[in-house]
This record gives structure tokens, sequence and C-alpha cells, in this order.
């Protein structure tokens, strides 16, 4: 593959075998291109073939080199990022959003690209290709008149044809990619490839089959449980955004989260350790606004325990709110924050009730003392360091008859410790006490006591729950009683209420009483309280799903066989799992590390690097394997350095430029069997060079765009190229003025409104002999010179 690609550089013709058939509809031309509500590219302007009158039109792109020009940003990028995802299907994530927002600050529905292209080289068969970007977080573009292929990632496409010289780290894999380098021509054989495929399918159908294998009548599916629990957090995430604003507002400091805090923002599910996420929310509610003898949760807190610490929390976060305010509405918010059908009694009956809360409080105690004990003797067996005893019981049974049989016959003077052999022989003797193993005795107790643990934890939790609203309602009582004592118009207020209901002043009679007055006073059926309602409410519905969740574990737990299933499925997925994945699949681990592929790629972009003048040192460059980590992740890929050992980071930007371009010419022509375009495009490739380099850049791409002098010869490519200087612009005019039979257009862009896009004049640059000897003597003589002559 990468011998043959060399041809074209070393002289040699005949081009690359394997060519791309029409049947496979292989794209060699792109003859016109629209684009519509594309990044900043409402649609295009064009002038009339008389150049009078602007109008919405194609642009037409039927050359061999299609150079675009115009100030910076008024959409040339955007055009090449248009080819990109017409050819491709992919898109840097740095250029989204794909689909413009306009001055009126709304995105349309959708986005459009389309062209009329060239299925090959004569251009005998062409077609219609569409794409349409729909706008929608995720939403994958749709395509008619093409295909791109499913077994190539987008990112290798788009690498291998499209230079970028604001995003030219990806190439090098100094950035995050989804691919390597070393993947670009490290691909397994057809069979790995094949048995890859077939490992996934695996994976996801018993993924798929899982979720409905352990259905019970009246308990929730593991799936219904994650379309739920998903629901309850957005709302539960969406209400709590809203009510940080508010109460941060009003100068009360309040735990802040994002509305997608706990999601994965490309997958839309919850990420990974959202539980500890919960439970350090709750904590962290809990040193804002401090509740008497409640303690942080701990580590591994299930989600239930920590849901029913935010919604018991909340009442603390209501009076904190109350306190901000005068006293009228004081008053309300407080009253609001008392339980239905609360009675407010007299004063003098007050301490009669702290009294029973304290009785109440050490029953409470009691409880979890005895939890203490229980998570004790449940963690008795267990090893922090290593497996616990229960692990190894179970290994004694599995391996301990083959242990007795040590396999040193014949190496006298290397038996293992006589005493371990009768230890371990002892042991399988008592192993069975009972008819069951001693594994099963130990399962059997843990399990009884996790049970216990279970329902201590339940009923201490709602003891606590209650003790906490009662204990809430008493504080609330004697602050609405030291309210009232303050201040005349309160006292006023409770005695009329008394009053009209008997002589009894009930929670729900006052709030009646007090949102009964004019519209200014009822402030607080308005917007804070709403918010703190919807809060609870979320709080609620979730904690719903958390219990649904508790029920299934416990139903299942007690199902014969599950346990056994459970374990058979984990096993399987995990394998099916390890083996999708690269970097811990077994196949890829016996596949050599494809070293010739390396020099070979290492010697063609030194004989494309020698194009360009280069200071001593720099080639012949190398490809070094190595491993480097991104996240967790570990990636094998290839490290670029010099003759001379400078790594990558070491070159100027001109020499990375250079390199850079050298690389993606040397893979286009490499991957050129796996890739359905022949189309190169350069987005500010000149920049970075010096003006003696312009010569010799211009005679390789004169090479790619127009060929070997060979008519249809396989080594063309179309290239679009995007220039940023006016001077830079004319140069490369004047070094690629087309041969006879070949074409170049310039699409010059004159002016661009955020309301219709860009305005772009279409010029064609006609070959003429005059001019091409003039021009011919003149380029020699500069890459002879290496230095711009007049």
């Amino acid at each position: 593959m990468l011998e043959q690609a060399g041809k074209l550089f070393s002289g040699e013709t005949g081009g690359l075998t394997n060519q791309p058939t029409v049947e496979n509809k292989i794209i060699y031309r792109v003859k016109s291109l629209w684009a519509e509500n594309f990044r900043g590219i409402p649609s295009f302007w064009v002038k009339n073939s008389q150049g009078t009158t602007w109008s919405k039109s194609n642009l037409n792109t039927d050359a061999d080199v299609v150079l675009i020009t115009g100030p910076n940003g008024f959409g040339k990028t955007s055009i090449i990022d248009a080819l990109c995802l017409l050819l491709t299907g992919y898109c840097y994530p740095d250029r989204r959003p794909l689909v413009t927002t306009f001055e009126d600050g709304q995105k349309r529905e959708y986005a459009l690209i389309k062209a009329d292209v060239n299925f090959n080289d004569s251009g005998k068969h062409s077609g219609p290709v569409v794409v349409k970007i729909k706008n929608e977080d995720g939403a994958v573009p749709e395509i008619t008149g093409f295909a791109w292929p499913p077994d190539i990632p987008g990112e290798i496409m788009a690498r291998y044809g499209f230079y970028y010289q604001d995003l030219l780290n990806r190439l090098f894999d100094e950035d995050e990619a989804e691919v390597t380098l070393r993947d670009f021509l490290a691909l397994p054989p057809e069979e790995v490839r094949e048995a890859g495929k077939a490992i996934e399918k695996a994976l996801k159908d018993i993924i798929g089959k899982e979720k409905n294998l352990f259905i019970f009548q009246g308990i929730s599916s593991e799936e219904d449980i994650k379309n739920r629990r998903s629901q309850a957090v957005k709302k539960f995430s969406e209400a709590w955004a809203k009510l940080s604003s508010i109460v941060n507002s009003i100068g009360i400091n309040f735990p802040q989260r994002s509305e997608g805090w706990l999601f994965v923002i490309r997958s839309g599910n919850l990420r990974s350790g959202w539980q500890g996420e919960l439970r350090n929310l709750a904590n962290e509610l809990l040193a804002a606004f401090p509740a008497e003898n409640i303690e942080p949760l701990p580590e591994n807190t299930e989600p239930q325990y920590s849901l029913q610490r935010l919604e018991m929390l909340l009442q603390n976060v209501r009076l904190s709110m109350a306190s901000k305010l005068e006293n009228k509405k004081k008053l309300l918010m407080l009253v609001n924050a008392l339980p239905e059908q609360t009675v407010i009694p007299e004063e003098e009956i007050l301490e009669q009730e702290e009294q029973k809360l304290n009785e109440y409080k050490k029953e409470i105690d009691s409880l979890n003392q005895e939890l203490r004990v229980l998570e004790g003797l449940e963690r008795h067996f267990q090893n922090p360091r290593g497996p616990g005893l229960l692990e190894v019981l179970v290994a004694i049974k599995e391996c301990g008859r083959e242990w007795l049989n040590p396999p040193v016959d014949d190496l006298k003077g290397l038996e293992p410790p006589p005493g371990i052999l009768q230890w371990l022989e002892h042991a399988l003797k008592l192993f069975y006490a009972g008819g069951k193993g001693l594994d099963e005795h130990l399962a059997g107790w843990q399990e009884k006591i996790r049970a216990r643990r279970v329902q201590t934890r339940d009923f201490t939790s709602e003891k606590e729950q209650l003790y906490k609203t009662k204990s809430n309602s008493l504080d609330i009582i004697k602050k609405i009683h030291g309210l009232a004592a303050g201040s005349v118009e309160i006292q006023s207020t409770l005695e009329d209420v008394r009053q009209k209901n008997g002589g009894l002043i009930s929670r729900d009679s006052l709030v009646a009483f007090l949102e009964g007055g004019d519209s200014e006073q009822n402030t607080l059926s308005d917007e804070p309280e709403k918010i703190l309602a919807s809060v609870r409410e979320a709080v609620l519905k979730w904690l719903e799903v958390e219990r649904s969740e508790r029920q299934r574990e416990e139903t299942l737990r007690k199902t014969r066989g599950y346990d056994d299933a459970r374990v058979s499925l984990d096993a399987v997925r995990e394998a099916l799992r390890a083996e999708s994945n690269k970097r811990t699949s077994i196949i890829e681990k016996i596949l050599d590390l494809p070293e010739k592929e390396k020099d070979q790629l290492a010697g063609l972009v030194n004989q494309v690097h020698a194009s360009f003048r280069t200071v001593k040192g720099l080639i012949p460059i190398r490809f070094e394997s190595v491993s480097r980590r991104r996240g967790r992740a570990q990636v094998n890929t290839w490290n670029v350095s010099t003759d001379d050992g400078r790594p990558l980071g070491a070159l100027s930007t001109g020499q990375k430029s250079q390199l850079g371009l050298s690389l993606l010419i040397s893979l286009n022509f490499a991957l050129s069997h796996l890739i359905p375009y022949k189309i190169i495009a350069l987005d500010d490739v000149t920049t970075a060079l010096d003006m003696a380099q312009l010569p010799r850049i211009a005679a390789l791409l004169r090479q790619v765009a127009y060929g070997s002098g060979f008519e249809d010869s396989p080594s063309r490519r179309q290239l679009f190229i995007v220039s940023h200087h006016e001077d830079l612009t004319h140069r490369i005019i004047d070094f690629l003025i087309p041969p006879e039979g070949r074409s170049m257009h310039i699409l010059n862009i004159v002016e661009w409104s955020p309301e219709s896009g860009p305005k772009i004049e279409q010029l064609k640059v006609e070959p003429a002999s005059s001019v091409n000897d003039t021009v011919k003597s003149r380029f020699i003589r500069l890459l002879c010179s290496g230095i711009r002559t007049d």
C-alpha cells in the first residue's frame, strides 16, 4: 500500500492498485456546492454571468484547483467544513454548532449541504449528493445519493483529506482524538475486523436481552427504572438550578449545580458515580443549613438516603429564606413550611412537646447503635486489602483438591511447606459441615446480617425523618410565637384566625387567611414557594424510583437461581466488553505491531517533505511507537521526531505546517483504496510558510492536482485551497496556472452579512501558453535558488 503510494513522488507511473470502482460511488470531483443554514452560511450569493446582479446560487467548483479567497470571518473555512461533512460525515467538535444561529437568536431546524459530483475521473457518471443536519444534540447527518463507509471512522476520512492550520495538532495526535495516527495504517486483517464486529454485536445483544431477562409481576423492569430515573433526575436538576439562583440572589449561601451536572453530555445517560455526587450535594446542603443531631452521610450511602436527607433539609432552606422577609411575609413562609393539618398549640404546651421529642430521639439513638453493630458484623470477615474470608473459602472449595497435589515428583527439594498442605487437608475435612460447604454457611449468615441491616436502616431512616419533621414543626411554631410576641400586627392576625376557627389555629386556616388578603401581601404563592415545592416534588419522585430499585433488588435476591444467573451474565458481558475494546482485546494483543508499515510511512513522508527547503537535521523524520494516557485509558500511537532527535513540539510553526502537509498527502495516497473520495482540501496552508517555500509547495500541489502529465492519471486529486493573504494568493495563482486540458477556479468572497451570508465572485483561470512559458522559467529559478526574485 505505502510502497505503491510512493510511486507518485518517485516519478513512476501507473498509479495505485485496487482503485475503487464506479459501482462503489467514489467521488472524484465536486462540480458544484450549495450550503444553507450551515454555520456562517445562510446561503451563497453569486453574481450573474454579466456581473451585474447578485442571486442565490450554487458555487461552480468544476475545476482541478478551486482557490477560495477573502477577508477573515467571511466563511471560507465554513465552505471547507461543508465539503468535509459532505464527503466524510464528520465535522470536528471545534466547528460546532453546525446549524446557523441568526441575529434573532433562533437556530433553524436543519442545515443542508448539496453537491453535484462525478463518480469517476472521466465525468461520465455523475449525480446529486445531499446532506441534511438536524438541529438536535447528537443527531446523525442524513445523506442521499452517496454512502459513507460504515467500517471506517469519519475522523480517519477527514484527517486523511482535510488540512486545517488551526487543527494541525489533531493530525499529530497532540490533542484528544477518537482515532490515533497508528490507527490510520495499523488496520487489523479483514478476519479480525469481522470477529470484532461479531463480538460488538454479541455484546449489544446480551445487554439488550439482559434488561428484560428478569421481569416479575408487579416489579419494575431494569429498563423502566432507568428511564424513570433519568426523567426524575432531569426535573430535579432543573428545579435545583432555579432554586439555587433565587436563594443566592437574596444573600443566602446555597450549593449550586448546573442542569446537566449528573448527565453525560453526549449520551444523555447518568454519569458514572452519580450516587456519590448526590451524597456530596446532601452533605453540602447540611453544611450550609446545619440541623441538630444530624451527621454527614458516609461514603457508599445509597441514593434513597441521600434523597431523604435533601427532602428533610429543604425545610431549613425555607426557614432561612423566611428570615430575610418582613414580618407578614415571614409568617406566611413559616406557616407554609408546616405539614398540612398541623394545629399550632398555645405556647405553654410547647415544653411538653419538646419532652416527647427527646424520648423519641433516645429511641433513634438506640437504633443507630444497633445499626453500627450490624455494619461492623457485615464488614467483619471482609478484607479491604484483598479477598475476604468468603472468597478464600470459595477458592478452597474450588481448588483445594488440586492444591494438595503439586507437580513436583521429579523435583526434589521444591515441595510446598508441609504445614501448608497439612493445614489445607485438615481444612478440607472440616469444610462440609452439616451437608453444606463453609462458604455457603458464611454466605447465608452474611445475607442474614445484610437483610437485618437493611431493615434496621430503613426503619431508622423513617424514624429520623419523622423526628426531623416534628422537630422542624416545633421549631417553626416557636418562631411563630416569637414573631407574634414582637409584632402587634402578627398577634392580631393569630387572634383573628383563632376566633374564626373555634379557638384553634391550624396551619391550613392560617394560610387561607393570609392568602385571602390583597395581592401585594400574597407573596408566597409566587416564585420562591413554587420552586421550593417543585424541588421537593422532584425529590419525592426520584425517591419513588430508588425505592422501586430496592424492591426489585430484594425480589431478585430471593429468587432462586438469580445470583448464579447474574454472575454468569456478568462474566459473559465483561468478557465481550473487554474483547470489543482494542486496549484490552486478546486479538489485538496477539497482532504484531506494524513496524514495517510505520517505517514505510516515514519514508513516504520524507519523500514528500523533500519538496520543501528544510534546515539541516530536520529530515529524515521518524515515527516512534509510544503509549500515552488519555484520561484513564492507555492509547498506543506513534510520536514524530526529527533526524537530530527533536520532538514535534520543538519545531517552528512553519516546520510543523510543512510536515503536516507532507503527512496528510502521504496518508491520502496510502489510504486511497479505503477512502471514497479523490479530493484534498487545504485551509490556510500557506500562512505559516515563508515566500521561499511557495514555489516548492506549488510544485507539490501542481503534481497532486494536475497529475504527472498523463491523461486520466489515477494519482490526481481535485484540490481546494483556502488562502487568507492577498500576496500569497497572487503568488499561488501564478504558480498554479493550469496546463492545457486542466482548469482552475477562484471563489473570491467580497462581502458577508449575518442575514444573507457570503457574496462570492466566481472567476476562471484559463491556460495561456505565453504566460505559462514566463511562469515556468521563473518557477524553475525559484526552485533552484529557494529565494524570492523579481
